[in-house]
């Protein structure tokens, strides 16, 4: 044998060892640096990585804890250490299950190197809000905002994030059947009162004799990012239940309502006459939020009419708003004309003769006619319709301290809608501005620096 067969040979030998060693080594696991977890955080994933076969994990935390982060993070880490993960996120609202997933997506990019690469198969889905990886595992996210879109899923994993605003039907009906089968069932959100299955759910995890049922609660000071004078600022200026439920994950009662004595004031049982004075109140829709019409009489504050509309052509959601106000003749109506209310508010002027008042949304002035509609409710001063969409934005509404600005902001809480709660506070406002049937025009309204916190 010549030296260059022998030293091929050789070669040869080497190459099919290696590859018989390769076949017989058992694959590494994917090596992925995940987010460095502070303490609170940590605690919790050390828990869970060794208490594997207990279902449920609660965790209650105050806002800005990072509760979300961590658990997309232990979500990867179930999905790229294990395989056929079939990983679901579950959020109030699309918005933000599409924010969650773009929060993941731009921490991967589009090159991961653990996506799954098999030709015909896309590893990000963006439609679906799916990732598919390498272990022929998947993450996707879904919002709760119709839970009978979620029937018939099924998952090894389900995170539950602002779990306080799924009602306890969705829980009962749609998602205990898909965690029946699932190994772990992690619920996160910042309280909202002592109601409901977040509660009762946190409760069992505190009690040893609920062995599968694990609870962990955090303030947001646990969060070594946030400021101790931020926090002193949030308890100097916020009403103490708020601070309480918002920044120390307390469950108090009543705690998220902003809006006190709701039920004392629905009144479905009027008599609305042609020629009662009535006001109106519009908040223009955006995307995916809904165009309200609020339509209220001055003398009692009665609410006599409510409707809504959305992904509709804009042009026919002004004929609809023109046609209401055209049948009920208020007295005054006040439109929002932030952003595209500008281009609503002078077409609804060609589509009716009735007076309309411009009024375009900041803090102060919103801070003003909020904290006004608070009172109107604490005082029984106002009379709503049995309107479930209603009743359901008032009870997700929420006060929160901007440190930075110094002033309190009110708006619907994360994953949540505002617009027939900002409709109805347009609508009284016209109420306390009117007592006399006024001359067609169209005023801009300046509420000035009232903040009463």
């Amino acid at each position: 044998m010549s030296k260059a067969k022998h030293i091929k040979g050789n070669i040869i030998n080497l190459h099919n060892r290696q590859n018989e060693v390769k076949k017989n080594t058992p694959k590494s696991q994917p090596s992925v640096q995940l987010y460095t977890p502070h303490s609170g955080q940590k605690q919790i994933h050390n828990w869970l990585l060794n208490n594997p076969s207990v279902k449920y994990l609660i965790l209650a935390c105050g806002r800005r804890f990072g509760k979300s982060l961590a658990m997309l993070n232990q979500a990867l880490f179930y999905a790229l250490s294990n395989t056929n993960e079939k990983i679901i996120f579950l959020t109030p609202t699309y918005k933000l299950a599409k924010e969650l997933f773009e929060v993941l997506h731009n921490s991967l990019g589009d090159n991961f190197h653990y996506y799954l690469s098999r030709k015909g198969n896309k590893a990000v889905n963006v439609t679906d809000l799916k990732f598919k990886f390498s272990t022929n595992s998947t993450i996707q996210f879904f919002s709760f905002e119709k839970p009978e879109n979620l029937r018939g899923l099924s998952a090894s994993r389900i995170f539950v994030d602002e779990s306080a605003l799924m009602n306890d039907d969705c829980f009962n009906a749609i998602v205990k059947p898909i965690a029946s089968l699932a190994k772990t069932v992690i619920a996160l959100s910042t309280p909202r009162g002592k109601v409901g299955w977040f509660s009762k759910l946190f409760q069992m995890g505190l009690n040893s004799y609920y062995t599968n049922y694990k609870s962990f609660t955090f303030p947001t000071s646990a969060n070594p990012m946030i400021s101790s004078d931020e926090l002193q600022d949030a308890k100097d200026n916020l009403p103490e239940h708020i601070y309480l439920q918002e920044y120390e994950a307390e469950f108090i009662d009543n705690a998220s309502n902003l809006f006190k004595n709701i039920d004392n004031c629905i009144n479905n049982d009027f008599n609305y006459n042609v020629g009662d004075r009535v006001v109106c109140g519009v908040d223009i829709g955006r995307v995916d939020d809904k165009t309200v019409i609020t339509c209220m009489r001055v003398s009692d504050k009665q609410v006599i009419y409510q409707d809504s509309w959305n992904k509709l052509d804009y042009n026919v959601i002004v004929d609809k708003v023109a046609a209401v106000i055209n049948h009920y003749k208020p007295i005054d109506t006040i439109v929002e004309t932030n952003s595209i209310g500008d281009f609503f508010f002078d077409a609804l002027k060609l589509k009716t003769k009735h007076k309309l008042t411009s009024f375009y949304t900041l803090q102060q002035n919103k801070n003003y006619i909020i904290e006004n509609l608070i009172l109107a409710f604490e005082k029984g001063d106002i009379k709503i319709l049995n309107n479930a969409d209603l009743i359901n934005e008032l009870n997700n509404f929420s006060a929160t301290w901007n440190a930075a600005s110094r002033t309190i902001k009110y708006a619907a809480r994360s994953g949540c809608h505002d617009d027939y709660v900002m409709s109805l506070s347009f609508a009284y406002e016209c109420c306390r501005r009117n007592t006399n049937i006024g001359k067609l025009s169209y005023t801009v309204v300046n509420m000035g620096g009232r903040n009463r916190y």
